[in-house]
């Protein structure tokens, strides 16, 4: 998924341009079935046509919308979705980053010796 489409509204927007897509072929599948019953065997076949041709867009906009929930959810486990993160959040993560920096800084800057620091406990030298 896009990563600029990882936002409320664009989400809202593909869910209901799917299930509206989904509702309209729905509505025509229905409409045609109901159509008057006393006619020639040319407008059955193109009835039917009509029909399977609106089936098959129906199933295609469900596959749309399964693999839409399929991406939100594989989004949510791997954290990529961002839709409901506060700002104050940020704050606090870059103020724990920064102490973690600073805890890796003064690791890296050499190791501690362990004698040192007992002797320093015991007051010897």
């Amino acid at each position: 998924m896009d990563p600029k489409n990882r936002n409320a509204a664009a989400l809202t927007k593909r869910v209901n341009d799917i299930t509206g897509a989904m509702v309209k072929h729905y509505g025509n599948i229905l409409t045609t079935a109901k159509a008057d019953q006393n006619v020639d065997y040319s407008t059955t076949a193109q009835r039917e046509l009509a029909i399977k041709e609106d089936t098959t867009a129906f199933i295609r906009n469900a596959q749309d919308l399964s693999t839409l929930i399929r991406e939100l959810q594989e989004l949510w486990l791997f954290g990529g979705l961002d839709t409901l993160t506060d700002p104050a959040d940020e704050e606090a993560n870059k103020a724990k980053a920064l102490s973690i920096a600073a805890m890796v800084e003064v690791l890296t800057k050499g190791p501690v010796r362990v004698e040192e620091k007992r002797d320093e406990g015991n007051g010897e030298r």
